[in-house]
């Protein structure tokens, strides 16, 4: 095992408290394994390193610039071809004193940044651009081809009941992705009901996604609580979400990944 401080690395902060105010909420391999991606949230940004051989074992260093992304980038993901990262910008107020305050009221965002050629002298990396997904996106996948993607909205799951910004449906943004030029689009939204939908993924073939709901509302129907909502992706026209079931977890379920 190694570990690395990031202010050594070249990540550093001036703002007061632990850290100087850095934290990082993401870490992501990239596909050909020489790359790390790290999410640096409270700083709006990601920083690339490359993992190489030190003399003591693995050894990592800055690779390329770091980018900056859109507000609170809690989640990022490589692409399958490696050349592009994807960050899902959730957007809180870290200076909000209440609940009401730190979580937005307005959709968060995914942001596009386009990856350096590794043979390139001058490793520079390009933010491309950004597109509103929907309000507080936490998780994010990408399908195996790389052409869709998708983030999972906990929307207003996360007030009590009875609150004004209490909401009873969480939703998944679908959306595509063009890996030649970069661009993404959003698609749509599919609501469903769930409590903190913070993780999902694609699984292996890409027909279908898979939703984590950490817990169930509190006069949740049977079979409607906790663990994990399946979608068919529908590819003919435009593609789209149908739901298909659900499969019942023990409370608190955050994660899900599909291993082949």
């Amino acid at each position: 095992m190694a570990r690395f401080n990031l202010s050594e690395l070249g990540v550093t902060g001036t703002a007061s408290g632990p850290r100087g105010g850095v934290t990082a909420t993401n870490v992501q391999w990239h596909p050909s394994g020489h790359y790390l991606a790290a999410n640096i949230n409270t700083q709006d940004r990601v920083a690339f390193f490359e993992v190489a051989d030190g003399e003591n074992g693995p050894a990592l260093k800055l690779w390329g610039n770091i980018v900056e992304t859109g507000r609170d980038p809690f989640v990022g993901r490589f692409t399958p071809d490696g050349r592009h990262y994807l960050t899902s910008n959730w957007g809180r107020n870290f200076s909000a004193t209440t609940l009401d305050g730190r979580i937005p009221n307005a959709a968060s965002t995914m942001s596009v940044i386009r990856l350096a050629d590794p043979e390139a002298e001058d490793v520079r990396h390009e933010r491309l651009g950004s597109v509103d997904t929907d309000i507080s996106a936490e998780g994010m996948a990408v399908s195996p081809d790389g052409l869709l993607v998708a983030t999972f909205d906990m929307r207003g799951t996360s007030f009590a009941s009875g609150t004004p910004r209490h909401s009873r449906e969480a939703g998944i943004s679908l959306l595509a992705f063009d890996p030649e030029t970069g661009r993404l689009e959003k698609l749509s939204d599919t609501p469903f009901e769930a409590v903190l939908p913070e993780g999902g993924t694609f699984d292996l073939t890409g027909d279908h996604v898979i939703a984590t709901s950490f817990e169930a509302q509190p006069d949740a129907a049977p079979g409607m609580g906790a663990g994990l909502v399946v979608f068919r992706v529908v590819k003919d026209g435009t593609p789209r979400l149908e739901p298909v079931g659900r499969v019942p977890l023990p409370h608190g379920v955050h994660h899900v990944d599909v291993a082949p």
